[in-house]
């Protein structure tokens, strides 16, 4: 019975762990020279409270549902093939490790983006984009919150139009 629960323990500890890698990543980065770095922490989309309409193709879009679910913001970018090629390598390790779906592609030339969810239920608990350019550069972009699939979809068809 003691061995169940500590492999049961064992389990949510790593699972906790592995939630937190996105952060981990960022804080490892954030100071690096030649990385720039961004956080914007859940205190601050608090703040934010009525935002503006934006105009996306001929239609206002409210994001204001979308942000006030938001509990932080990471963003990474790197110029330096070194250490462009270790961020990847954490990312993509993560990303494996965590379970992220894959929700779109995107392949132009040198340049690679990916946009990666994790689902909880109904909602998105972290959107990753990561972008690879010409294998030197890269963007971490980490979103975190409750956000309602249907939001994100409709902010995505938007986009489409």
């Amino acid at each position: 019975m003691n061995k169940y629960l500590l492999l049961l323990l064992l389990f949510f500890a790593s699972w906790a762990v592995s939630a937190q890698d996105g952060k981990a990543i960022y804080m490892k980065y954030c100071q690096t020279r030649g990385v720039e770095a961004a956080y914007i922490s859940q205190e601050m989309f608090d703040m934010f409270g009525r935002l503006p309409k934006i105009e996306v193709l001929d239609e206002d879009l409210d994001l204001s549902p979308i942000v006030r679910k938001l509990t932080g913001l990471y963003m990474l970018e790197s110029k330096h093939a070194r250490v462009s090629d270790r961020i990847r390598a954490d990312v993509e390790a993560w990303v494996r490790r965590v379970g992220f779906s894959l929700i779109m592609r995107d392949r132009d030339d040198d340049e690679e983006t990916e946009i990666y969810a994790l689902f909880d239920g109904d909602k998105v608990s972290s959107l990753l984009f990561f972008a690879r350019e010409d294998r030197s550069e890269v963007e971490f972009i980490l979103i975190e919150g409750d956000i309602l699939k249907e939001d994100l979809n409709r902010l995505l068809i938007h986009s489409k139009k």
